[in-house]
């Protein structure tokens, strides 16, 4: 928030590590699910602090009102789907990525739906070529998974209405 200044285009996505335990002892914490207000207070076992632990949507308003606040363009980006295909050879959307366009419409900020949009692609490419993107785990892609998420971030940029970061897209 510091760096933030007037006209700065602020690329936001979250979901993938929202979904842990609040209080887990190995990674940073996750947030309470959905888009409300609820909060619950635990104790952080990693920074070893007490703490107050709001849901998803809470903090995805937090981050959009912001960078408005200082003048910074919010744009939200849908969760990237993990390689879960069904025997049907579908892909559930992600109810992370649905609580961003939700946020998104609640505060004015633009929506690139990068979820709908990957899982699109996956499915068109089917089972076996998707898997080569994923070496490691169902969550993380190499280096040619990432590259079509981006560029499909950019199809996104481009399709947002009247957002002049299209201009800067060669």
């Amino acid at each position: 928030m510091k760096t933030i200044k007037k006209g700065d285009y602020i690329l936001m996505q979250f979901g993938h590590n929202d979904g842990g335990e609040l209080a887990d002892t190995l990674r940073a914490r996750g947030s309470i699910k959905g888009i409300g207000e609820e909060s619950k207070d635990i104790y952080n076992p990693i920074r070893k602090v007490n703490e107050t632990v709001y849901t998803y949507g809470h903090y995805m308003r937090k981050y959009v009102n912001e960078a408005k606040a200082k003048g910074a363009i919010p744009i939200i980006i849908s969760p990237v789907p993990r390689n879960n295909f069904d025997k049907n050879g579908k892909i559930e959307k992600d109810k992370y990525g649905v609580w961003a366009h939700e946020v998104a419409e609640q505060t004015g900020a633009y929506f690139i739906d990068l979820n709908e949009m990957v899982i699109e692609k996956y499915q068109k490419m089917g089972v076996e070529k998707v898997k080569a993107f994923f070496p490691k785990d169902h969550t993380h892609t190499n280096k040619e998974g990432a590259i079509l998420n981006a560029e499909l971030v950019t199809k996104g940029i481009r399709k947002l209405k009247n957002c002049e970061l299209k201009k800067y897209i060669k």
